[in-house]
């Protein structure tokens, strides 16, 4: 049926969008109501979602009817192109908070990831960079976007008007905004989803994951020869 605000509204049912199960944060979060765009770039973010060992997200809002603070306009949640996301369930079943595990200001160096303290922070870190370096979302907003965005991701796609237009918003770390580096610049400008650029960004994650592990375990064995001396 028709939605306020959704030009082609799609209820799930159930609890998942492709693998990947959606969690509501309270008993009284409304059902997952949101616009076919958002649903389908879900869908396909399960990519990105797997390679980072992600299998449930916990949300608070996907359709709400109301305007932006700041501007006055439409908010993406109103058009059912956006969701707020609190945090994310790893295979291990270990949880990963936006408010608590989140670090800000790491993107000043040559990577969009940074470098994160701990194992949670470097995941959340590399969830943020992977969904805006693949098309797919129009904005990807965290702490570091204002004190609003502490506690969660706010992620939207693209309204079909967007499509003609730069990403204002294009970066998930607004700390580097208008500096040279490389991996600023390597981030898509306009809304043109493409399965070559998810497929290289799920690629390239893949790759730095296996590097990670293989220094992880070098790392265990120095401590493990300290400790028998």
């Amino acid at each position: 049926g028709k939605v306020k605000g959704i030009a082609t509204p799609v209820r799930i049912r159930g609890d998942r969008i492709g693998r990947t199960r959606y969690i509501p944060r309270y008993k009284s979060s409304a059902p997952m109501i949101m616009d076919c765009r958002l649903a389908v770039a879900l869908y396909r973010a399960n990519e990105l979602f797997k390679v980072n060992q992600i299998k449930a997200v916990v949300y608070s809002n996907f359709y709400s009817w109301r305007r932006v603070k700041t501007s006055g306009r439409l908010s993406r949640h109103a058009l059912g192109l956006a969701v707020d996301i609190h945090a994310f369930i790893d295979r291990k079943g270990r949880r990963l908070d936006v408010k608590r595990d989140y670090q800000k200001g790491l993107g000043r160096g040559k990577t969009c990831e940074g470098r994160a303290k701990n194992y949670k922070a470097r995941v959340l870190r590399d969830l943020a960079c992977d969904m805006d370096a693949s098309g797919l979302f129009e904005t990807v907003l965290t702490g570091d976007y204002d004190r609003d965005h502490e506690n969660h991701y706010h992620i939207s796609v693209f309204h079909p008007q967007d499509r003609k237009r730069h990403r204002i918003m294009r970066t998930a770390l607004h700390e580097v905004r208008g500096t040279m580096y490389k991996w600023v610049w390597s981030r898509p400008a306009r809304g043109w989803y493409s399965s070559r650029r998810l497929r290289r960004v799920v690629k390239l994650r893949w790759r730095k994951r296996r590097q990670w592990y293989k220094w992880k375990r070098l790392r265990e064995a120095k401590r493990g020869r300290r400790k028998r001396r």
